[in-house]
C-alpha cells in the first residue's frame, strides 16, 4: 500500500532581532512516521535541506528619538523589538544639585546626584488653602498639615467702649 502524506502547514514567520523566522512549509504527520517536509500543499516538492526554510535573524532596530536605557553608567537607545540597547554614552551633567533640586543629565534626565542634605526650617507663620493649614519650609516641605476646623471662635481682643473686639 502506497503512503499517503497527511500534511500540516507550518506558517511563515518573520525573523526578528531575537529569533529567526521561516518560510511556510508542510510537514507530513502520517501514522508511519514519514515526517518529510514539502514546499507545496499536495506533497510533490520535497524539502530535503531543512535549513533552506530558515530566515536569519535581523539586526536590532534602535529608537534614536529617545533614551530607552538609563543607569549610573550612562544612557543608550533601546531596540524597538527587545531589551537590547546600543552603545552606552556617558551622562552630560546639568546644574549641580541644590537643597531642592537634584543634578540630572541634560540628555536623558537621569538623576546623577540627589538633592543635597537639607535641614528643614519650618516657619512660625501658618500657610493655608481652602481645606488645610500648615507650617512651610523654604524648600516647599510642609509640617503639621491639618484640616481647617470651625468652632465658636476665641476672643483674642475684648471689645471696649471705643473699639470692637476680635474673635
Amino acid at each position: 500500500m502506497a503512503h499517503i502524506h497527511t500534511l500540516t502547514l507550518v506558517p511563515a514567520k518573520d525573523a526578528t532581532c531575537t529569533a529567526p523566522g521561516n518560510t511556510a512549509y508542510y510537514v507530513c504527520d502520517g501514522n508511519d512516521g514519514c515526517r518529510k517536509w514539502f514546499s507545496d500543499e499536495v506533497g510533490t516538492q520535497e524539502i530535503t535541506d531543512h535549513a533552506s526554510v530558515e530566515i536569519a535573524m535581523v539586526d536590532h532596530s534602535y529608537d534614536d528619538t529617545t533614551w530607552g536605557y538609563k543607569d549610573a553608567e550612562g544612557h543608550a537607545h533601546k531596540c524597538h523589538n527587545c531589551d537590547a540597547h546600543d552603545g552606552i554614552q556617558s551622562h552630560t551633567p546639568g546644574d549641580p544639585a541644590t537643597t531642592t533640586t537634584p543634578q540630572t543629565c541634560t540628555e536623558c534626565g537621569y538623576e546623577m546626584a540627589p538633592v543635597i542634605g537639607h535641614t528643614h526650617s519650618f516657619g512660625k507663620k501658618w500657610e493655608s488653602d481652602e481645606t488645610d493649614h500648615w507650617h512651610q519650609c523654604d524648600c516647599g516641605e510642609k509640617s503639621e498639615v491639618a484640616p481647617h476646623s470651625e468652632d465658636d471662635g476665641t476672643v483674642t481682643k475684648q471689645p471696649t467702649k471705643t473699639e470692637s473686639g476680635i474673635k
